[in-house]
């Protein structure tokens, strides 16, 4: 009988790593790492940092290699992973990364800045790094004194008392270790201002001796002697101390020096004032700030004084005679009127009994401001008013110049000027323009303008076209009036009293015979009281008039033959029909008076008429007719009147004397009524 045997393979699971020790300190703990898979007939392998791991020495692999023993852990035993294999798969575990406790070691200190010697008055900084983990503690000690905890130490101002050696000590709260480290600090101070004295205040030429001592604070000081720039060796007059401290000058003169001192050290040098023979004190000077004439109230203002002296001069402040203050600088402070004045800046030399003082001025302004012109008088009228133009402003010590149109004004008998009014007295129509005002001071100036207009007219009228004027029949004629005024008048065109028209062009849009006449344009200014009138007279004209000078010799013999003849046929006329009503009237009938007239189409303008009245007694009452109206009422007139036309004239007199030749028919027509 045949059997058949079935074997079943799981697949490998993904591994998974343990630890007997989560913070291991190097070089001191034993580190068991198990690696655990699922599976059938599963065979590990390890890997440390990524490389496959071989037993021996540290590492001892057991359990089938599932366990991993690392004796004598190291920092750099860090990264681990398992792989589990069999026929089927091969599976591996994630990484698992051992967390090695070690030192502090390597133990650094770092200067900020970084020199071998520091200035006294800077600032160090020491900064301490160690290998360690986890991280260490730091402390800091100066010649076994704490100073302070922390990775790094700040010396603010460093003096001659903080050089020495600073330590620093690193401590690992974990592996119980510690380790230190010490950096020196060496400070040297800087050399200050040397500063020379003297055996004596004064010296006489030639015989005295003078004894120069150099004085400086510092580290390490050297010191050097100058005389003016050249470099002083031991020789003849001069002779130099151990260490040159001291310059000893035998048979001095007025003509040595300036002796300078010059010290230096490893971090700075410095050079002592000039030393001379005593003298001064000469050439004051006073500079102030800010360097104006005058101030405006609240500035403050900086006075100084210097001198040269030696030794230095003292300096004092007088004020109007009064010490003020004492020394170099005057301050000022808010500046006001108060502080107007002389200022004087005495300088005096306690050695050589001289001084010497300087005056300064203090002058004090307000700004111009709110500056403005007006006039008493918006509406002055010509040769009448006067006026006065007041400038108004604000400020101190203050000037005006007065201009009108940008031209300074000149007073004069009309023209009066008097601190900030202007007087006109009185004003003219030239006076109209811009007024400006300008006012100013030592710190600025600002102007202020009017505009004065003067009231005058209406005067110097004149009417285009010129009198007298001629208009054609059918035509337009336009009358223009024009006169100086201000404010401009009022026009208004009569024909007699009759009111035509208001303004100043009055149109006549079509010529006739009844246009003829004068024609008065009237002006008038309601602000000056006054008007003015100018009249034309109007000649109308027909169209075919010819002036003289156009006919020939003949055409005038003709015309004047005519107008003889017509003036004699006229005359007889006249005279018969006069004769004949007068016998009627004796004889006393009325019944066929005769009337004569003219046609009635000859303008009232272009005739002159004779007449001749006669008074006609009282109406008898009259018999009504059938149809209501009166038997008589055709002679019930007043008045029967015989016209004539004895001459034909113009409608005015010819300026010109020309003979003007109407162009209608000149007749009379003789009716019985």
């Amino acid at each position: 009988m045949n059997h058949l045997a079935v074997f079943l393979t799981e697949l490998v699971s993904q591994p998974v790593i343990t630890s007997n020790d989560t913070r291991p300190v190097e070089h001191t703990d034993t580190v068991t790492l198990q690696c655990v898979a699922e599976g059938t007939n599963v065979s590990y392998a390890w890997s440390r940092n990524g490389l496959t791991l071989s037993p021996g020495g540290r590492l001892v692999l057991s359990n089938g290699s599932r366990t991993l023993i690392i004796n004598g852990v190291l920092r750099s035993d860090k990264e681990f992973t398992c792989t589990g294999s069999n026929p089927l798969n091969t599976n591996t575990s994630d990484p698992f990364l051992l967390d090695v406790s070690y030192g502090p070691e390597n133990v650094q200190i770092s200067v900020s800045p970084e020199q071998a010697t520091h200035t006294s008055g800077t600032n160090v900084s020491l900064t301490c790094a160690a290998d360690s983990n986890p991280a260490p503690e730091y402390e800091w000690f100066f010649y076994g004194l704490i100073q302070q905890n922390g990775q790094q130490l700040d010396i603010a101002a460093l003096g001659v008392n903080d050089m020495g050696i600073y330590t620093c000590q690193v401590f690992n709260n974990v592996t119980n270790r510690s380790s230190s480290s010490s950096q020196n600090i060496t400070v040297i101070e800087p050399v200050s201002t040397p500063n020379i004295t003297s055996n004596a205040s004064s010296f006489i030429e030639h015989n005295d001796t003078v004894v120069l001592t150099c004085v400086a604070d510092g580290t390490d000081v050297s010191y050097t002697w100058r005389n003016d720039s050249s470099v002083i060796s031991n020789g003849g007059r001069l002779e130099l101390s151990a260490y040159n401290t001291t310059l000893t000058i035998t048979g001095v003169l007025r003509s040595d020096g300036p002796f300078t001192c010059w010290v230096s050290n490893a971090v700075s040098e410095e050079t002592s004032e000039p030393f001379s023979p005593q003298y001064g004190p000469d050439n004051l000077t006073i500079v102030r700030e800010p360097d104006t004439p005058v101030y405006k109230p609240g500035t403050n203002v900086n006075l100084t004084c210097s001198a040269e002296s030696k030794p230095a001069a003292v300096l004092s402040w007088y004020r109007n005679g009064d010490l003020v203050h004492c020394g170099d600088q005057l301050n000022i402070t808010n500046v006001s009127n108060k502080d107007i004045g002389s200022y004087v800046c005495q300088a005096f030399n306690n050695e050589t009994g001289r001084y010497i003082s300087s005056p300064l001025y203090i002058d004090v302004l307000e700004p111009v401001a709110n500056v403005s012109l007006q006039s008493n008088n918006s509406e002055p009228v010509e040769q009448r008013d006067p006026v006065v133009l007041t400038c108004s402003s604000q400020g101190s010590q203050l000037q005006r110049e007065w201009l009108f149109k940008n031209q300074t004004i000149q007073p004069n008998d009309r023209v009066h000027i008097s601190g900030d009014t202007l007087l006109i007295d009185p004003v003219y129509r030239n006076d109209t323009g811009m007024y400006k005002c300008i006012v100013s001071n030592g710190l600025n100036s600002i102007s202020g303008e009017t505009d004065l207009v003067v009231y005058y007219g209406p005067d110097n009228m004149e009417i285009t076209p010129k009198n007298p004027v001629t208009g054609k029949i059918g035509k337009e004629l336009t009358l223009t009036c024009s006169a100086q005024s201000e404010p401009g008048p009022v026009y208004e065109w009569f024909n007699g009293t009759e009111s035509l028209e208001k303004g100043p062009v009055f149109t006549i849009p079509s010529v006739s015979m009844k246009h003829a006449g004068k024609y008065t344009c009237h002006a008038n200014n309601a602000w000056t009281g006054k008007n003015i009138s100018l009249t034309v007279n109007v000649i109308v004209q027909s169209e075919t008039i010819v002036p003289y000078g156009g006919l020939g010799p003949g055409a005038i013999a003709g015309i004047v033959c005519g107008v003889v003849l017509a003036a004699i046929l006229l005359c007889v006329s006249i005279w018969y029909f006069r004769k004949k009503y007068m016998n009627r009237s004796k004889s006393g009938t009325s019944s066929n008076d005769p009337k004569m007239s003219s046609s009635g189409n000859i303008p009232v303008t272009q005739t002159e008429y004779a007449a001749i009245e006669r008074k006609k007694p009282a109406p008898q009452q009259l018999e009504q007719s059938n149809n209501g109206t009166s038997a008589a009422s055709a002679q019930a007139r007043e008045v029967d009147v015989i016209y004539m036309r004895p001459q034909i004239i113009g409608p005015g007199a010819n300026p010109s004397g020309e003979i003007v030749i109407d162009n209608r028919t000149d007749y009379a027509e003789l009716k019985y009524r």
